[in-house]
């Protein structure tokens, strides 16, 4: 587990404590954390072809021949967060960011969340005047994703020891929507809500020479 009380409790650099009377109420989960990452990487070279490792086909090698299927899957769990009070509302007066009183969870569970209301917003209230909500650092688990990125390579020799390498490289390579953390600032309209995902599908090709 990655905790800490030194950084912005969201991301983004340096922040004040809440209480700068209590940095050890400042620790917790940082965004970097998670709780599970899975990394397959695989790296195929289809046996067409020319030379003593491949079979060859004939007419057919020609075709089917010097491909390689090259991909990386990553599936991490949601990157955590921490409920904040929205900009401008300062109930502590401490001069850092001001989180609610917890009275429950907080995190709904996989059935209940949704785009548009990722965590639970009855979870959450404004504790007394000048004092400091409960709430602690990293509580709350955003949504996972699941990125593939593939590549089709084929080499083309020519003279004994020349080459020309077609890549054909996708990243997301399936277009699939990994949704970004919801805002989390309590008291703003668009709290709980997603508003952001993770770059769609690209696609690049190249072509390089081997001398």
């Amino acid at each position: 587990m990655y905790v800490a009380n030194g950084t912005n409790i969201n991301g983004g650099g340096n922040g004040a404590p809440q209480d700068s009377r209590c940095t050890a109420c400042e620790w917790g989960a940082m965004p970097e954390d998670r709780n599970h990452i899975a990394v397959v990487n695989h790296n195929w070279e289809l046996p067409f072809g020319k030379g003593p490792q491949f079979v060859s086909r004939g007419a057919l090698s020609h075709l089917i021949g010097n491909w390689n299927i090259t991909g990386i899957w990553t599936m991490p769990t949601g990157e955590t967060f921490t409920a904040t009070f929205a900009a401008g509302v300062s109930n502590s007066a401490g001069g850092g960011g001001d989180r609610p009183n917890r009275h429950k969870n907080g995190n709904l569970s996989s059935f209940e969340r949704t785009i548009d209301r990722w965590f639970d917003l009855t979870a959450w209230a404004s504790p007394a005047q000048f004092n400091s909500g409960n709430a602690g650092r990293g509580i709350l688990v955003g949504p996972g994703n699941v990125n593939v990125d593939f590549g089709l390579q084929r080499e083309f020799p020519f003279g004994e020891s020349k080459r020309v390498q077609f890549r054909w490289e996708m990243f997301n390579a399936f277009n699939r929507a990994n949704f970004t953390t919801p805002n989390s600032s309590i008291g703003n309209a668009l709290a709980g809500f997603i508003s952001n995902c993770a770059p769609a599908r690209v696609m690049q090709l190249g072509l390089k020479i081997y001398f």
